[in-house]
């Protein structure tokens, strides 16, 4: 180890320097016991997740979304604000969704009753023959919904 000699002054005899420098290094003492007390504080533990919202989970077949946080890999900085976005989440609604979504497939996949066909859309309106206040008005009310949060999109690739 040695320090880059732009650093040092011109007349130090630098053949003893790597002896000096070394000399004026302390070795860091590492105490686990104040290291392991400072982490337990920072750490959140499973204890921090209401025992109503784990079983909310649990049921719904999502007990893993707890495991960095039992694990104790979320900063506790981070935990409230986790929890609170979960707590925002209706698992039984989205297990719905799923499933309907999964029946679906099955029966479109499956030719039996119920199979899903594609019919082409009626009521289409192209740009290209729309008027100017109507496309004005698309793109006022598309950027309101957009502000608001209320527009999502899906990219599909493969």
């Amino acid at each position: 180890l040695q320090p880059p000699s732009s650093l040092l002054p011109s007349r130090l005899n630098t053949a003893a320097l790597p002896h000096l420098f070394l000399k004026t290094l302390k070795p860091h003492k590492f105490d686990k016991e104040h290291a392991t007390k400072k982490m337990a504080d920072a750490t959140p533990t499973a204890a921090a997740v209401p025992a109503d919202l784990r079983a909310r989970y649990v049921d719904a077949g999502q007990g893993h979304v707890f495991e960095y946080l039992d694990a104790g890999r979320v900063p506790a900085a981070d935990t409230a604000a986790f929890i609170a976005q979960l707590e925002s989440i209706d698992t039984a609604y989205v297990n719905g969704v799923f499933a309907d979504t999964n029946a679906a497939h099955a029966a479109a996949t499956s030719g039996g009753a119920g199979a899903a066909t594609l019919e082409p859309m009626e009521g289409i309106t192209s740009l290209a023959s729309s008027s100017k206040a109507e496309v004005d008005g698309w793109r006022t009310k598309g950027l309101s919904a957009a502000a608001a949060g209320e527009v999502a999109a899906l990219v599909l690739a493969g």
